[in-house]
């Protein structure tokens, strides 16, 4: 069993399938420690979940396919950078109002 990290981003929608995979998925924290399971098989419609940080699976080399679509504000405009701003504007717009 190999252990996979996954960078989800802020609210990434997760889908996992496999087509050739039955058995336990495991999602484990960054020391190994199991802290979920998922059941998949051959016949089943795609696992989908929200995630935000990281996704550790502990599962055979090949046992699912993910993908990962991301939500995230990262980088220069993340959300406290967006909020810090809108509080820049409004702040000059109020001592223009009171000046």
């Amino acid at each position: 069993m190999a252990i996979t990290t996954y960078d989800c981003g802020d609210l990434s929608s997760v889908v996992i399938s496999s087509n050739n995979f039955d058995g336990n998925l495991k999602v484990v924290d960054e020391f190994g420690t199991v802290i979920g399971r998922m059941d998949m098989s051959t016949g089943m419609t795609p696992v989908t979940f929200m995630c935000s940080g990281d996704l550790i699976l502990k599962a055979p080399v090949d046992a699912y396919h993910i993908i990962i679509s991301s939500m995230s504000l990262q980088g220069v405009w993340s959300e406290n950078f967006l909020m810090g701003l809108a509080g820049v504007v409004c702040g000059s717009l109020l001592a223009y109002v009171c000046v």
